[in-house]
């Protein structure tokens, strides 16, 4: 694993505990263990491999691409309320790799951003209308690629569960830190909190149409 993270990455890294996975009938195995460069062991990601593939996956050009979207676009949801929670997933169109010989390209990022509000059931609505929008235009000026955005409005009566479904949702864990730290039902307490969703994707929308169509997305109540 350390070959092949240096061997791609040009930096040296430290490897955690290698743990394995049955699954199942002829599915063989996957090997998975934790790591992080050398230079900062904050930087945790999380590398793959299963029996019938002689190559290696791993999360780090993709945390990196994230880190990007959190410098470039904090300001920009710190507008939605001082109190949300949130993390960011990317896909990039380009070959970064997180080496310091390429660096990312605005355009090719595809940001998925997923906010958590926390609010009093009966909340009004259009107290966020104007919000949304502002972040909404506030994306398209820095002209990235495809970009979606998941708002979720959630009873603050457990704000608790909040911060714990964010912090596991944007680390990056193995299928065992996954099943110890109980995300499944994390996940499952979290949702059964959510009062309204919005959800605005710049592929499906026309923008220049888009304020009618969020104003009318606020309009509705979210429905798993």
């Amino acid at each position: 694993m350390k070959d092949y993270l240096k061997e791609k990455y040009k930096e040296e890294f430290e490897i955690g505990e290698i743990q394995r996975f049955n699954l199942g009938f002829a599915a063989g195995e996957l090997i998975q263990a934790r790591a992080n460069p050398i230079s900062n062991n904050q930087m945790v990601f999380v590398v793959t491999r299963d029996n019938n593939n002689t190559n290696y996956e791993d999360s780090y050009s993709k945390l990196l691409e994230e880190r990007f979207a959190r410098n470039l676009f904090s300001e920009n949801l710190s507008g939605l309320g001082g109190n949300i929670k949130y993390y960011i997933t990317t896909a990039y169109d380009g070959d970064f790799l997180g080496d310091g010989k390429k660096e990312i390209e605005i355009n090719k990022l595809n940001p998925s951003f997923v906010i958590s509000i926390p609010v009093e059931r009966g909340y009004d609505k259009s107290d966020y209308t104007e919000k949304i929008l502002n972040l909404i235009y506030s994306l398209e000026k820095e002209e990235v690629g495809y970009y979606r955005v998941r708002i979720e409005f959630v009873d603050n009566k457990n704000a608790g569960i909040i911060e714990e479904y964010i912090n596991l949702s944007q680390k990056k864990l193995t299928q065992n830190d996954l099943k110890e730290r109980n995300y499944s039902e994390v996940k499952r307490q979290y949702q059964s909190n959510i009062i309204d969703r919005f959800i605005y994707d710049s592929k499906d929308v026309d923008f220049q149409n888009s304020p009618h169509f969020i104003q009318s997305l606020l309009d509705k109540t979210y429905k798993e």
